[in-house]
């Protein structure tokens, strides 16, 4: 099955938070959450993928399909979720491009999504859009800036810039 690949996951949580504490006054329900997928290699940079998932909570729960493609430097992808959480459909992009033997790679992506959060509610439409740079300027550091925007029923023109710095501790800092 060489070009072919079969995926898994299952997770259970059961909060345990102790009396006498600020989170005690929160309801927490034990959640029990699987996802099955399939991914298939069609030549050495590229691959589609499907998956399906299902989030039990408690009495309620919410099912979830995703399928989409890769290839070396940017992927495409559709999900569609229903249930407890309202009703969700949302196509997604992105792209990466690494430049200067992988010191730099700028980035862009959009997204579009229609959501209800219960029956009887209209159709709400977003959209976002983002651009960034990673900037590797050795192979165990970098640092990456995004900037995103969205516009929704909520937040007509909302603007975020998001700055992160990674160094991996698995290596020696050699300061001294």
């Amino acid at each position: 099955m060489e070009p072919f690949a079969l995926t898994g996951e299952y997770i259970h949580r059961e909060p345990r938070l102790s009396y006498n504490s600020i989170f005690w006054v929160f309801a927490y329900n034990t959640i029990s959450e699987y996802e099955l997928g399939t991914e298939y290699t069609l030549c050495k940079d590229w691959q589609v993928f499907g998956k399906y998932g299902s989030v039990a909570y408690g009495d309620d729960h919410s099912n979830r399909i995703t399928f989409g493609g890769s290839m070396k430097y940017a992927s495409a992808s559709f999900s569609w979720n229903t249930g407890y959480g309202g009703e969700l459909a949302a196509l997604s992009a992105n792209a990466g491009y690494p430049l200067l033997n992988n010191t730099v790679t700028p980035t862009i992506m959009a997204g579009y999504a229609q959501y209800k959060l219960s029956e009887g509610t209209p159709l709400i439409d977003a959209l976002s859009l983002g651009v960034g740079a990673v900037y590797r300027p050795i192979p165990v550091f970098l640092l990456d800036m995004q900037v995103q925007w969205l516009r929704n029923k909520v937040y007509n023109n909302d603007v975020r810039l998001f700055l992160r710095g990674s160094y991996l501790l698995s290596e020696p800092l050699n300061i001294l």
